[in-house]
C-alpha cells in the first residue's frame, strides 16, 4: 500500500508538471506545442541543453529537460541535470539574508564594517558608507569583480549609494558579513533557510561528489564543450549549481511570501534605483531583484551569464505566474524574450 501511495505521488508530481499552460493572455498551450517551440528554438540558436520549469497559479505546470549535458559525449539530460546558475546565485541569497533581516540580527541600512570590518578595502573610508541595501540593491560602489581591475585589487569606484552598477563583489562582503552573524559558511546557513524547507534537494554552492555525475558542460557559441568550474569555496554571487524545478520552488516560495515577512519581501520587491543598462534586462533594481515594467504588469527577473552557461528568471509581481530557464552555452540568453512571449505572455514568438 505504501510503495502504492508513492507511485501514485510521483504519477500526480508528473502529470502537473507537464499541464496545459495558460498564458497570461488566457491561451492554453499544450505539452507537446511547448516542447516543439523550445527544440525549435534550441535548434536555431544552437544550444546544446536547456532545462525549463514554469508556474501557473503558484502550481508547477512544466518542468522539462532538453539536449545533451556535453555535444562529446552526447548523453540526453532529464530534469536532475544540474546547471550553473551563474548569477541566479544572488536572489537566493538574497532571500536567506532577509530572514536575518526579519530576526532582527542585521539592518539594511547599517553600515557593514559595524558587524564585519573588511581588510581588502580599508584603504578607502567610503567602505564605510556600505550598507546590506547598497550591496543588494548594486549601489555599492565595488566593481563586478576586482580581477578585472588592472591591478586585481578591490577598490570603490563611485561614493556608495550614488548609483547602480552591478557587482558581484558586493555580495562577497556581504556573505562575510552573514558568516559572522550566524558563524556559518553561507552555504550551510542558506541550505538550512532555504533548500531545505523548499525541497531544493540538488542545489550546491561549492563542488561535491553527487555533482560529478548529474552537473552538465558549458558550451561556446559553437556548442564546443569546455573544461567545468567546480567551486571550492562558496560564491554567493555566482557560485550556485541547481536545477530547475529546484529553482522554481524557490520562485513558489516568493510568490508565496513563504519564509521572509511580507514587509522585507515588500521592501526587496521595490525600487531603490534606477538602471539605464539595457544589458540588465531591468528598469530599475530592488533588493536582489531586477524589476521590469511590462504591459503584463510588473515582473520581479534576474538573468545570469558565466562563459558558458546562461539563464532566466521571472515571476510576476503580485501573480502567481512564473519561469526559470538555465542553459549550458553561451548565448543562451538568446531565447529569453521569445520564451516569454510564447509560454509566459502568450504573443507568437
Amino acid at each position: 500500500m505504501k510503495n502504492l501511495f508513492l507511485l501514485s505521488f510521483l504519477l500526480l508530481l508528473q502529470t502537473s508538471a507537464r499541464a496545459q499552460i495558460i498564458t497570461l493572455k488566457g491561451q492554453s498551450i499544450s505539452p507537446v506545442e511547448v516542447d516543439d517551440f523550445i527544440q525549435e528554438k534550441m535548434k536555431h540558436y544552437k544550444i546544446p541543453g536547456l532545462s525549463i520549469a514554469i508556474i501557473n497559479n503558484g502550481q508547477v505546470v512544466y518542468n522539462r529537460a532538453f539536449g545533451v549535458g556535453n555535444t562529446t559525449q552526447g548523453k540526453t539530460i532529464d530534469t536532475n541535470a544540474i546547471f550553473e546558475a551563474a548569477s541566479l546565485s544572488k536572489p537566493i541569497f538574497a532571500f536567506a539574508f532577509a530572514k536575518l533581516v526579519d530576526q532582527g540580527k542585521i539592518a539594511l541600512d547599517t553600515p557593514l564594517y559595524k558587524y564585519l570590518e573588511y581588510d581588502d578595502i580599508k584603504y578607502d573610508d567610503r567602505y564605510k558608507l556600505i550598507t546590506a541595501r547598497m550591496v543588494l540593491s548594486h549601489t555599492s560602489g565595488f566593481p563586478n569583480w576586482r580581477e578585472n581591475n588592472k591591478d586585481g585589487k578591490l577598490n570603490i569606484k563611485f561614493t556608495p549609494g550614488e548609483r547602480f552598477s552591478y557587482s558581484g563583489e558586493g555580495y562577497e562582503y556581504l556573505s562575510h558579513v552573514v558568516k559572522k552573524i550566524t558563524g556559518e559558511d553561507s552555504e550551510d546557513y542558506i541550505r538550512q533557510t532555504v533548500f531545505v524547507p523548499l525541497g531544493m534537494t540538488h542545489s550546491y554552492y561549492k563542488w561535491n561528489s553527487v555533482m560529478d555525475s548529474m552537473a552538465v558542460t558549458g558550451h561556446d557559441r559553437s556548442e564546443v564543450p569546455h573544461k567545468k568550474w567546480k567551486p571550492k569555496e562558496t560564491s554567493v554571487a555566482s557560485g550556485l549549481h541547481t536545477t530547475a524545478v529546484d529553482y522554481i520552488h524557490f520562485l513558489q516560495a516568493v510568490i508565496q511570501h513563504n519564509g521572509v515577512s511580507e514587509k522585507t519581501l515588500d521592501e526587496m520587491e521595490k525600487p531603490q534605483v534606477k538602471v539605464t543598462d539595457r544589458a540588465i534586462h531591468a528598469d530599475t533594481w530592488g533588493l536582489g531583484f531586477g524589476i521590469k515594467d511590462t504591459p503584463e504588469g510588473t515582473v520581479i527577473n534576474h538573468f545570469g551569464a558565466d562563459p558558458y552557461f546562461e539563464c532566466y528568471m521571472e515571476i510576476l509581481k503580485g501573480g502567481k505566474t512564473g519561469m526559470v530557464y538555465f542553459t549550458n552555452c553561451k548565448g543562451g540568453l538568446k531565447i529569453m524574450k521569445q520564451l516569454r512571449k510564447k509560454l509566459i505572455v502568450g504573443k507568437a514568438a
